[in-house]
Order: C-alpha cells, then sequence, then structure tokens
C-alpha cells in the first residue's frame, strides 16, 4: 500500500528511540510455541471454538510485539485456506488476503483456482509483494467463504511478527490484487455466514478477541458509542477527543504499537501531562518523558465512553530507564496521511471496538 511508504520511516525512527520493556522477539517464539508453530500443510486445528453467551463465533486474537522489526505489531488470527492454516495479521489499512512464500499451497486444495492474474502490490518502500492470484476456499472461526481471492507471494515478502500474510478489513479501501474482489467481512454477509459485516475486535495484549457479526458482550462494559466515519475516508477514522484536544480524527492502525500524531496535536498533549519533559530525538521525533513511577494518563473519548490510553509504562526512555516514554510520538504531518492522529494499539488498550462496513461506523465501549 502506497500509503504506508510514509509511515515507515517514522515507525523505525520511534522503535530506534527506545526499547520495550519485555515485548520482543521472545514474544514471536513463546507464540510459536504455544500455538505449535506455523501448522503442517494439509494440518488440522482441534482447538475449541470459543461462543459468546448467544452463539456468536469468536476467535482469539494473539498481539505479537517485535521492536526489532521496522513494522513491530501484528494481530493474528488463525485461518484455513484450502487446506492450508495461516496465522494472518489483520489489517484495518488493507483490504487484501496476501501471504508471504510457501505458506499456502494450493496444490493440496481440490477447489483451488489459479487465476494467471499476476498482482504487484507496494505495502512500504521495503514491503513488495509479487505473485499469482489463486481463489480458494476460506474458512475463519468455523465460517467458510468459497472461491475467496488468495494472494500468494513469490517471496517473503511481510515483515510483520509471527505474521504469514495480512488479512485486510478496511471500509472502503480498493483491492490492490486483479479482479473483483469483495473484503472478507462483506464476503461473510454476502454468503450468509453471518448477519451483518461487522467485527468486534479486543485489541489487547491479554485478551485478544474477533467476535463476527457483532459485538462479544463479555467484552465491554456501559454504553456503546456508535461513532460515523466521514465519507471520504477509507480507513476506520472517528472523531474523538485525545489527551485533551477536541475533535481529533483518529484512524486505527493494527500494525502499530504508537499513536502517532502532528506535531503540533502531539505537543498540546505532552503539555497536558504532569511532569513531562519535552524533547526531540535525534530522528526528529517529538516525544514526552516522565518518572515511571508517576506516569500520567493520556485519555481518550468518543462521545460519553472514556478511557486512558495504554502504554503509559511500556516504553523505558533509553538514557535513563527510571524513566518511560509517552506513548504518542509526534511527527511531520505528511506522516499522517489520513485523518489527524494514527492509532496503533495503545490506543484500544482499553477500549473494545466494533467495525461495521454497513454502517460505515465504529462502535466504541469500555474494556470489561
Amino acid at each position: 500500500m502506497q500509503i504506508r511508504s510514509l509511515l515507515a520511516i517514522v515507525l523505525l525512527a520511534f522503535q530506534l528511540q527506545v526499547r520495550p520493556t519485555a515485548a520482543s522477539s521472545a514474544e514471536v517464539q513463546n507464540f510459536a510455541t504455544s500455538t505449535g508453530g506455523h501448522h503442517s500443510q494439509g494440518g488440522h486445528h482441534h482447538g475449541g471454538r470459543p461462543r459468546s453467551p448467544k452463539g456468536l463465533l469468536v476467535a482469539p486474537l494473539h498481539q505479537i510485539v517485535n521492536f526489532d522489526l521496522p513494522h513491530s505489531t501484528s494481530h493474528l488470527i488463525e485461518v484455513r485456506s484450502g487446506r492450508s492454516n495461516l496465522h494472518l495479521s489483520l489489517d484495518a489499512q488493507f483490504t487484501d488476503l496476501i501471504v508471504n512464500s510457501g505458506k499456502y499451497n494450493p496444490k493440496l486444495s481440490p477447489k483451488s483456482v489459479n487465476t494467471k492474474q499476476p498482482f504487484n502490490v507496494t505495502r512500504t518502500d521495503y514491503e513488495k509483494a509479487v505473485g499469482s492470484l489463486y481463489t480458494d476456499t476460506f474458512s475463519i472461526a468455523g465460517l467458510t467463504i468459497q472461491h475467496f481471492p488468495i494472494g500468494l507471494g513469490k517471496n517473503k515478502w511481510l515483515n510483520a511478527p509471527a505474521a504469514d500474510g495480512l488479512l485486510g478489513f478496511a471500509l472502503a479501501w480498493p483491492s490492490e490484487v486483479p479482479g473483483p474482489n469483495v473484503p472478507f467481512l462483506a464476503a461473510l454477509k454476502q454468503s450468509g455466514a453471518i448477519k451483518s459485516a461487522s467485527m468486534g475486535l479486543a485489541l489487547w495484549k491479554q485478551g485478544g478477541e474477533v467476535s463476527f457479526g457483532g459485538a462479544n458482550p463479555k467484552k465491554f462494559k456501559g454504553k456503546m458509542e456508535w461513532v460515523d466515519v466521514p465519507a471520504r475516508f477509507p480507513f476506520w477514522s472517528t472523531p474523538g477527543k485525545l489527551g485533551g484536544v477536541d475533535d481529533v480524527l483518529i484512524t486505527m492502525d493494527t500494525q502499530r504499537m504508537a499513536v502517532n500524531a502532528p506535531r503540533g496535536i502531539a505537543d498540546k498533549i505532552f503539555k497536558t501531562l504532569p511532569g513531562a519533559i519535552l524533547y526531540t530525538d535525534e530522528f526528529g521525533i517529538s516525544s514526552a518523558r516522565y518518572p515511571c513511577n508517576k506516569a500520567p494518563q493520556i485519555m481518550v473519548e468518543f462521545g460519553c465512553v472514556k478511557v486512558p490510553v495504554g502504554g503509559a509504562t511500556d516504553v523505558k526512555y533509553g538514557p535513563d530507564p527510571t524513566f518511560c516514554v509517552a506513548p504518542v510520538a509526534g511527527v511531520d504531518d505528511t506522516a499522517v496521511p489520513n485523518g489527524d492522529v494514527i492509532a496503533g494499539a495503545y490506543l484500544y488498550s482499553n477500549l473494545y471496538a466494533v467495525v461495521d462496513m454497513e454502517k460505515g461506523a465504529v462502535g466504541y465501549a469500555a474494556r470489561a
């Protein structure tokens, strides 16, 4: 996706200035160990499928963070394409299903069809997928779509930790592979597998989950506030209040942890943090540090829903680890091409979100 190339350097810079407290390559290894690694082709997953009290189909979502990679975060869900089990990273700013080479084996599936259509997708300056487009069965949380397009890369193009590929759920971003391609949420609705093209998201380090066709009432408390996405925006961009700054258009990004804001907005947020020291690092990123034992809260608000942004003490300040770095990073305006703020997973640490493609809106509620 060309749009992401503007963000790559900014994200890498934010990672180089600080180190995580625990999120590292070890998490990727732990995930591979706990799930048995990547399943062999033709394998089968025997784990029980959790359900909500009303029978809503849900699937676990694993947040994997690796600050050694330019794209640091994956929210992994297990799916089945043909007879290949895959761990895919959900991407809020992407539409298609594209996998790394060797992860999907069409020869094992009697329903696989090679469309003979080549594709060439640029996600960032250093992540470019080239390959062939297939169609095959696609199953997620026990729900199956027939003849779903799968882009099989000829290269290991994706650097997302522990991910075999990307599965996009953008609201209205056009497909980047040839031919008509219906986003998987809309395809589930069209197939009759779910009643609405909506998905509940718990983008959390512990207890992460996806629910299909609606919200899981076990995952949130209080009122759910629905916020419309402005018509001109292709991603899940909704107006809210962040760190005391009103009417900020916040765009969901499931491929990062930090919240990236233009310096003007970031500085306004930093100045509301008691005890914070504002500084600019060697990469030109505006940041704020504060004593870890007196970490202030940055609040995010959507209507009546108001919760703290997570990650206040996750990242240590390199020269003095008794100080922590705020989860908001001030960047150049061109690094936030859609909306006012690019919101990584820290923003959703205490939120439960429901994306609805038919409403063109996001529902927000406090985490249960």
